[in-house]
């Protein structure tokens, strides 16, 4: 099977390696030649870890595509390092702290085809340059009393995940973050345009909506089953898709322009919940991102990880299109996927509950 670049789908013509977790981000986080846990998976009654090499992860790439990414990735590595130094960050660095979020987690997803040997299943529509910066965003931050080295990845081994890459979470050193990104994911929550309806086309294999003015108001909270951890939440609303000529005038309102970093490439500002409220990020270097309170090791990993399964769950259950345009066997297929997928997030939420270490 051809192998094709993770960043654009297109065969390679001048190949390179694209390691989804960089070499920074591995390096920052202790012995680059080491293993680490990714995740986990149920064995019986017991939770048990995926142990393998970083080297694992590493993937054709586009010369070209490596070195236009290599912006993204060398801003990311500042703000990690400001993050981990509990340094002041403004709000077009968290900006791109999400773009960066939208490429490892859909290169992870990428990757995880690639080592399941599923290039088959890999189309250039669901390649990271096509993803990065499309759709809403939230990224949950939280802080670990222990200032110990580490870096591993939650919920990517979900069918769930393997389905629509929209949830994870990463750990780095002491800050554990949890990252969503889906089509309309709380625009109309948030005031902005939104779908009424929403459809799979088997056709294009992509998603058409009809969609409904904004409601110009902010619904809190924005997730109508909000998460409990104690935490940072940032948010924000994405329209990349939604700028052609048939969908401006939706977006053109004061509202939506006021609530803008970049209205004319549908980037919304980053917003952060505050209390009940929900406030523009300061534009200027602020520390508004760093957490409330700390959390042991045992507690933050075992919450962090029940969220994210459960945001895995949200995006299924409360947001995927319509597939009525489907075949009969088509639709069963997809139900039973989802259905197994429910049930393997619920399980592992079922043995988190009950345990006190994983």
């Amino acid at each position: 099977m051809e192998k094709i670049c993770v960043f654009c789908g297109k065969r390679p013509e001048t190949k390179t390696n694209e390691h989804v977790l960089p070499k920074w981000l591995i390096k920052l986080t202790g012995d680059p030649s080491r293993k680490a846990n990714f995740g986990f998976y149920i064995d019986g009654s017991d939770v048990k870890t995926r142990t393998f090499s970083f080297d694992a992860f590493k993937f054709p790439a586009c010369s070209d595509c490596n070195e236009l990414f290599s912006a993204v990735e060398g801003q990311a590595k500042t703000i990690i390092e400001q993050m981990l130094d509990s340094n002041p960050i403004r709000g077009k660095d968290l900006s791109v702290l999400l773009d960066w979020f939208d490429k490892v987690r859909v290169g992870i997803w990428l990757g995880s085809l690639y080592l399941n040997k599923l290039y088959s299943e890999i189309e250039p529509v669901y390649q990271i340059h096509k993803r990065i910066g499309a759709y809403d965003r939230m990224l949950g931050i939280f802080h670990n009393q222990e200032m110990t080295q580490r870096l591993n990845m939650i919920g990517t081994e979900s069918p769930i995940f393997s389905i629509t890459p929209s949830c994870f979470g990463l750990i780095t050193n002491h800050i554990y973050f949890l990252n969503i990104s889906y089509p309309f994911l709380f625009a109309r929550r948030i005031g902005f345009p939104y779908p009424s309806t929403t459809w799979f086309r088997p056709d294009t294999r992509m998603h058409e909506t009809e969609l409904e003015m904004g409601r110009e108001r902010v619904m809190r909270p924005l997730f109508r089953k909000p998460f409990s951890l104690r935490g940072t939440y940032l948010f924000q609303p994405m329209f990349r898709y939604q700028t052609s000529p048939e969908c401006r005038p939706y977006y053109d309102t004061p509202y939506v322009r006021a609530r803008c970093q970049d209205w004319n490439n549908g980037v919304g500002l980053v917003f952060l919940q505050s209390n009940s409220d929900l406030v523009p990020y300061p534009a200027r270097p602020s520390r508004d991102w760093i957490p409330p309170i700390k959390y042991s090791t045992e507690v933050i990993k075992k919450s962090v990880t029940i969220q994210v399964f459960r945001g895995q769950i949200m995006t299924h259950d409360e947001l995927c299109s319509s597939t009525e345009l489907l075949a009969l066997e088509q639709r069963k297929y997809i139900r039973k996927l989802v259905a197994d997928g429910r049930k393997f997030n619920e399980k592992v939420i079922r043995v988190l509950e009950r345990t006190h270490d994983i």
